[in-house]
């Protein structure tokens, strides 16, 4: 017996079978690129992810052993895509970092106030938004709004391939900047300022909602089991939190990959003066009456990549030659003591709580005795700084975690792990399965199917911790000490930067 998870990122998706205990049975990853037709735009091609989704799935089924029950998708939030009525793909589906909704943003601000938005839908005006990008295509493709019988995000699209019925679950519906967080229905005055109709969009469910079986000959041709079901899948974000076992407000995600985030949960929607101001979101969880609240920093692993592959020939070298992962190395080799260089890590977008996309990073407190010992801990420790900002922000809300679970590829490292503990001042937890968003929907499948009779049942038996990292207190207290000098980075930079460009 076991659930066949599938996660359809913005670079790649994996498709992994999970048994009730949580292991992994097997598994499967393919990529795809990210096309750039101008700068600033990031679009994938739909058709390709499908056809390497499906790769994927006969992939994990034919390694696995015993009887696949369901099917989840987990799915990058944000991107549409476009299907005229014969279910052809129209154009490119932008992803969420694509900026090119930014000069259409203010016709809808100019109807609505950033208020208005935040508290109808609990997000935070931004182009990043599907409302944004469904926005543009109207104004700027209108031939292909003309033309388009659904805009679907990648959870309903996978739906609509395996001939299901075109259902998108809360979390994900809650990421289009359409959705009404307490109502939890499509918002009639949004639709209407886009002349969209609501069957142009697929119908918000509950995560766990069984949608039926897969069409027989579509099953066959992936090699799955014929009358397989179905079940309504997450948001990436969500699914990640409720795959490492968040099901309580005192523990929270911290997911580290190209991008990191804090994802937070409590009981009730949190649509404050100070949510809105620092572009905090919120909007449905996984969970009955739970909302998810994240906080991000677009450039975290990528930060780290960008350092490997500019300045990181040493570390790539003695990669080789040890037999080591490279960031492995460049963890090894970062100074131990907290560095005197400070990095301000908006490589690219910024990210909350600031949300702006003419940022730009830097690296200051260079002296000619800065070794690339300290350099290479100051970049990871900017990375980490960006996230401390937002759990400081998250604290005054009102958010107060005791301990964060750590899951990603920034999970592998014992080093970074311990940092995140000191800088926090948060007990982290790693896990045997730091992939978690596959996991988090393999656990909706088991309730759905009734195998755990609550969301905690299903998180004891399957959410296995790993380590546990506590804070060092004389190291905490050296980052606190440094902690305003980094918060004066961006409005310093900005300053000088945006003056410049002028």
């Amino acid at each position: 017996m076991s659930y066949l998870a599938i996660d359809v990122g913005t670079t790649g998706c994996k498709a992994k079978v999970i048994d009730p205990a949580g292991c992994i049975m097997s598994s499967a990853y393919r990529e795809y690129p990210l096309i750039h037709p101008r700068p600033g735009w990031s679009e994938l091609d739909p058709e390709l992810v499908w056809r390497q989704v499906k790769d994927t799935i006969r992939e994990a089924a034919a390694h696995a052993k015993g009887n696949i029950r369901a099917l989840a998708v987990s799915a990058q939030g944000e991107a549409v895509v476009p299907l005229d009525r014969q279910g052809r793909v129209l154009d490119h589906s932008m992803v969420t970092f694509d900026t090119r909704a930014d000069e259409v943003l203010p016709m809808l601000m100019a109807r609505y106030s950033r208020a208005e938005i935040f508290n109808l839908t609990g997000m935070p005006p931004s182009g990043m938004y599907t409302l944004g990008k469904l926005l543009w295509l109207k104004e700027r493709k209108r031939e292909v709004f003309d033309r388009t019988w659904k805009f679907l995000c990648f959870e309903d699209y996978i739906h609509y391939k395996l001939g299901l019925p075109v259902l998108i679950d809360y979390s994900l519906a809650g990421k289009t900047m359409l959705l009404e967080v307490e109502g939890k229905k499509w918002a009639p005055s949004l639709l209407e300022f886009l002349d969209l109709r609501p069957e142009q969009l697929a119908e918000p469910c509950p995560s766990g909602t069984i949608l039926g079986a897969i069409d027989p000959e579509i099953a066959v041709a992936l090699g799955l089991p014929k009358g397989l079901v179905a079940v309504a899948g997450a948001h990436d974000q969500a699914a990640a939190a409720l795959g490492a076992g968040v099901i309580d407000p005192g523990v929270g995600l911290d997911s580290t990959g190209t991008t990191e985030s804090i994802a937070l949960i409590s009981p009730r929607p949190i649509l404050t003066e100070g949510m809105l101001a620092s572009n905090l979101p919120c909007y449905p969880y996984v969970l009955p009456e739970t909302y998810l609240t994240v906080g991000f920093n677009l450039v975290a692993g990528a930060l780290l990549q960008w350092f490997r592959d500019v300045l990181g020939g040493d570390e790539i070298r003695a990669a080789a030659v040890e037999g080591k992962a490279v960031y492995d190395v460049m963890m090894e080799r970062a100074s131990s003591a907290p560095s005197d260089v400070l990095v301000l890590p908006h490589f690219a977008f910024s990210g909350t709580p600031y949300c702006d996309g003419d940022s730009r990073g830097a690296v200051v407190g260079l002296t000619l005795s800065t070794t690339r010992a300290d350099l290479l801990k100051g970049f990871i420790e900017g990375a980490t700084y960006a996230m401390k900002i937002n759990l400081k922000i998250l604290n005054k809300l009102g958010f107060n975690p005791t301990e964060l679970r750590a899951v990603g590829g920034g999970a592998k490292s014992r080093i970074w792990l311990q940092l995140k503990a000191d800088m926090f001042e948060t007990k982290i937890v790693s896990l045997a399965i730091p992939d978690s968003a596959c996991l988090g929907v393999a656990i909706l499948s088991a309730l759905a199917l009734g195998d755990y009779h609550s969301a905690a049942e299903a998180v004891r038996a399957m959410v296995h911790v790993e380590e546990t990292y506590l804070p060092d207190n004389a190291a905490a207290s050296v980052y606190n000490e440094r902690l305003p000098m980094v918060e004066r980075l961006y409005p310093a930079v900005k300053a000088v930067y945006h003056g410049f460009s002028s």
